[in-house]
């Protein structure tokens, strides 16, 4: 029967999903080829299939993809499980025997394994990848094989082939990366405008609530009204706001996202400014962005007495209050009836933004004066489809939004990707309010929580387990999550936490540790890691003196590419050039990338101290300190280490604690632990709390300040 109805099948849907090729297929015909690609759709492996004139045999590491991908679509198929290196070879040798190609999913298969696998098979190695024009996420590849619900062409990518002797570890994962990274980047959708996408993704989902409003008496919007609400906005904007950047000083909730969407829907750039930083940094945000006018509500105008208000603005709760609602409801009705192609139209949405500037956010200016990141709509639409690429809606249909719209992290993951389409989002205006976050949890049932280890630890502290019973996953950033943090609250609470990582200048998300269930869980997070980098992040290693590139697996400072990196700093070329060449950006954090595929980071190498010849990780040391304290009492116990100029002495390490200490004992028991003497600060001051800046990370410039006045 499989003979019959799947070459009917692979007729039709390459009829309707046809395959446009992008790369050439330079291989002899008497060439043995093994197709390397990270993941594989069964329409996918059609358009595959269509461009290779020889029959190609599908090999996966888990069983039942080879099913669908045989019985449906009457292709070669096999799934390997648990399987050694020589029955991988054997089922490779029986099919370049048969004058087959193979393809292999590298899903699950450390990059050392696949070198072996294809040395030993005496195979030339192609790189490959596929992707949809008409949906801009992939499928999240810890998933079995399945429809992608994607009819557009497939785009197929081919890379440089490998041949023999050049096949190894470093390639392999180098090419697959990039390959991946182009891919992105030519796909169609990232030239579109983000309200487009807004649009619609709200519209899509005018029936069902798309946010609700903690600090609003949990008052719940649906996409619809949400949408026209924005688009009444549109016009105040137009009329009120004259300048190309719109300042905004507005907590997340419904004002937040409103006002967002509605300053891009007019055309125009939404600044949201960092109103924690202090004056000075403000002020310099609100210079350097060149921002005239200011939308607020009163309450935040009136508690935010040292913020650098300018001589413009605008109250968001009179222009709500003021709100015409029958216009509002003419608004909604057009919504609702009008074609997506009409609405568009009508609400004056550009056709394209790509690589216009669509946000500007400024660094936390933790360790110095804020930089302006302008993040283009490329920019936030790949961060978007990266995300979905690994957290599907139905895994995490919903998220707490606490994290500020100025965080990097609450501008792009709990912002722009719930109205993109994402999943909803609960609001509340502090992440400092544990009890309430907590509360916000448990009554309405969110899946997933994205914070920093700081505010993690708060929150498990005050959390009982059946409180937190919703939570699918939790995933931290901003610093490094701490092992026995982690431990701690996966012991309370049934819930994994995944460690993440990211940087504004890439919008934020770089890569994470993944969801998956109790079977696959263990191989989808690697304590120590923060996890695989996301589809379409290509990775380099380079030597932190020297520049020159480094294998993949050896240490040093970490290079990142990709349709989600920024394109500079705000008006600094001076900043820009040492970390931006050639579209790489040069992250000044040190790692590497492991065989198995996941990303390891040591370190910000501002966060080392040359002492002695040795570079010494602060995080380490603070690890450490923190460890002994609680051991001798102090279960609340916090450090921070920073390095300090010591004159002749030259660069001396300082610990700053929140609690009572004695310095010889965490001396004697540091050295006790095999650590070197050049690893023990000089000196240790308690302060009444470590410095914090509002997003949980460290406030390294105000814990540099404390640090130096002690020498």
């Amino acid at each position: 029967m499989t003979k019959v109805i799947g070459p009917i099948f692979s007729s039709l849907a390459l009829r309707f999903k046809p395959t446009r090729q992008l790369g050439a297929l330079s291989i002899e015909d008497t060439e043995q080829r093994l197709f390397l690609t990270q993941s594989l759709d069964l329409l996918e492996a059609l358009s595959l299939q269509s461009v290779v004139e020889q029959p190609i045999r599908f090999i996966f590491r888990s069983k039942g993809e080879d099913k669908l991908l045989a019985r449906t679509a009457g292709l070669d198929a096999v799934g390997i499980e648990r399987a050694s290196a020589e029955q991988y070879r054997e089922w490779i040798a029986e099919a370049f025997a048969h004058g087959k190609a193979v393809c292999l999913i590298s899903k699950g298969l450390n990059a050392d394994f696949i070198e072996s696998i294809a040395i030993r098979s005496h195979a030339t190695l192609i790189p490959v990848t596929l992707s949809s024009d008409s949906d801009i996420a992939w499928s999240k590849d810890t998933l079995p094989l399945h429809w992608r619900n994607s009819w557009g062409a497939t785009r197929l990518y081919f890379g440089e082939p490998l041949q023999t002797s050049t096949i190894n570890q470093n390639a392999i994962q180098s090419r697959l990366l990039d390959l991946e990274a182009r891919a992105l980047e030519e796909h169609p959708m990232l030239k579109e405008h983000l309200a487009t996408a807004c649009v619609r993704g709200l519209k899509k989902r005018q029936f069902k609530t798309v946010l609700i409003d903690g600090a609003m008496d949990d008052k719940a919007w649906k996409g619809g009204m949400l949408l026209a609400l924005a688009w009444e906005m549109k016009g105040v904007i137009e009329e009120k706001c004259s300048g190309h950047r719109v300042g905004l000083v507005l907590p997340p909730g419904i004002a937040g996202s409103v006002i967002n969407l509605a300053v891009l829907m007019a055309g125009k750039i939404p600044v949201n400014f960092n109103y924690t930083a202090g004056k000075a940094a403000a002020q310099s945000a609100l210079d350097q962005s060149e921002v005239q006018e200011v939308i607020t509500a009163r309450k935040m105008h009136q508690k935010l007495k040292e913020f650098p208000w300018p001589e413009t603005c605008y109250d968001v709760t009179e222009w709500f209050k003021g709100l015409d609602k029958k216009r509002v409801l003419k608004k909604r009705i057009a919504v609702a009836l009008q074609p997506l192609e009409n609405l568009l139209g009508d609400m004056g949405i550009p056709p394209r933004g790509d690589l216009q500037e669509a946000g500007l956010l400024f660094t936390s200016g933790s360790s110095g004066e804020p930089k302006g990141v302008p993040l283009s709509h490329r920019n936030i639409l790949a961060n978007i489809a990266q995300i979905r690429a690994v957290l599907l809606v139905e895994d995490v249909p919903s998220v707490l939004g606490h994290l500020p719209i100025f965080h990097s992290f609450g501008f792009t993951v709990m912002l722009w990707w719930p109205l993109v389409y994402g999943p909803q989002v609960v609001t509340y205006t502090s992440p400092l309010e544990s009890s309430k976050l907590i509360d916000l949890i448990e009554r309405h049932e969110v899946a997933m929580l994205v914070t920093t280890p700081t505010f993690l630890r708060q929150m498990g502290k005050k959390a009982k387990p059946a409180q937190l019973a919703s939570l699918k996953l939790v995933v931290t950033g901003a610093e490094k999550l701490p092992q026995e943090t982690q431990e701690e609250f996966e012991k309370k609470f049934p819930v994994p936490v995944a460690e993440g990582y990211g940087m504004t200048e890439a919008t934020p998300v770089i890569a994470t540790n993944r969801l998956g269930d109790k079977e696959s869980w263990v191989s989808d997070r690697k304590v120590g890691a923060v996890g695989i980098p996301l589809p379409g992040v290509s990775v380099r290693v380079v030597d932190p003196e020297t520049q020159k590139p480094l294998p993949l697996s050896e240490t040093g400072i970490l290079k990142f590419r990709g349709s989600n990196l920024f394109r500079g700093y705000l008006n600094r070329p001076d900043l820009t050039e040492p970390v931006l060449q050639d579209g790489w950006y040069l992250s000044g954090d040190l790692g590497h990338l492991r065989s198995d595929g996941f990303l390891v980071i040591e370190g910000r190498l501002s966060r080392f101290s040359k002492i002695g010849g040795e570079m010494v990780p602060h995080g380490t040391v603070e690890s450490h300190i923190r460890d002994i304290l609680i051991e001798i009492g102090g279960e609340d116990s916090e450090a921070v280490v920073a390095g300090v100029d010591g004159g002749a002495k030259g660069e001396q390490l300082v610990a700053l604690v929140n609690c009572p200490f004695d310095l010889d004992i965490i001396r004697k028991r540091m050295l006790a632990k095999g650590l070197p003497s050049l690893w023990i600060p000089k000196k240790i001051k308690q302060v009444e709390k470590i410095p914090l800046l509002v997003s949980g990370k460290l406030d390294l410039k105000a814990v540099k300040e404390e640090a130096a006045s002690l020498i």
